[in-house]
């Protein structure tokens, strides 16, 4: 700003056609009203970003460029907050308003860092950045495919208002007990006694697979081993299935009831209508 004021008015002197005057106290106003007008302080919003020719969704923007799509300036720093985090960056960048183009050069971590043009219109601001591996500024506001250029056009937000305080927390529902007790049933469970092996898959989607291996004597020569499927669904502190499919016939369409005594992550302990309690183990 300073070299622009500073030149015109050597060319104006030069030229003998003027004369200048002003009152005092008119010229720090002057300056202090250019200097407003060219200030980039303030929130930014992204409204666009089209990096090597390709547009960026504004959902991609707020979830890997910038929380929220937006950017804070503050004399010749610039901050952003990291998506997923509250972790913020702050930039480094030096603008020259006299030049035409205007530039911007954003200074880099170990290296001179990028360079680039901006436009800025009111609360419209327009920032053409040439790509990290290049040291050519970018001419005008385009980003062509294959360039590595990236352009942005942003938003300057009003001053947000104090935040209120959060609501009271509301009081968390009461857990859903057959919910809870469904998603400890899930998996594979072992179970054996002197005639046979026994295992049961019971699968998120409700259903249910099983197999049963008679271990020795008459069942173990002449019967096949039993392998079942159907649904199932904890209900009442209770595991409630209904065989649909199974190499034992006499079984299919049958309902069996077994009420959870215990449980936890290695085993459970169901008993049967009668009293007599079956103890599983968690295989997966």
């Amino acid at each position: 700003m300073r070299i622009r004021t500073f030149v015109g008015l050597l060319a104006v002197l030069a030229a003998g056609t003027v004369s200048v005057s002003y009152r005092t106290g008119d010229a720090p106003v002057a300056a202090a009203n250019q200097a407003a007008a060219e200030s980039l302080d303030g929130t930014w919003q992204i409204v666009s970003l089209i990096e090597d020719g390709h547009l960026i969704p504004p959902s991609s923007v707020r979830e890997h460029f910038a929380k929220d799509g937006r950017l804070s300036v503050t004399g010749n720093t610039l901050t952003l907050t990291r998506p997923g985090s509250d972790a913020t960056r702050e930039i480094a960048f030096v603008t020259d308003a006299a030049k035409s183009p205007k530039t911007i050069d954003i200074a880099g971590a170990e290296k001179i860092g990028p360079r680039g043009i901006y436009l800025r219109d009111g609360d419209t601001l327009m920032i053409a950045v040439g790509g990290p591996s290049t040291m050519d500024r970018p001419t005008d506001f385009s980003s062509p495919v294959g360039s590595n250029r990236f352009v942005m056009t942003l938003h300057r937000t009003p001053a947000e208002a104090p935040a209120l305080p959060p609501p009271p927390p509301q009081p968390k529902p009461a857990p859903d007990a057959d919910a809870v007790l469904t998603a400890q049933l899930v998996g594979t469970w072992g179970y054996q006694d002197d005639d046979k092996v026994s295992y049961t898959t019971l699968n998120p989607d409700g259903t249910f697979s099983s197999t049963i291996t008679w271990k020795k004597g008459f069942r173990r020569v002449f019967h096949s081993d039993v392998r079942n499927s159907g649904t199932w669904k904890a209900e009442n502190n209770a595991l409630v299935s209904k065989v649909t499919a199974s190499t034992d016939k006499a079984t299919i369409g049958q309902i069996f009831t077994l009420r959870v005594v215990s449980i936890d992550s290695r085993e459970v302990v169901f008993a049967d209508p009668a009293g007599k309690l079956q103890r599983e183990w968690k295989v997966r």
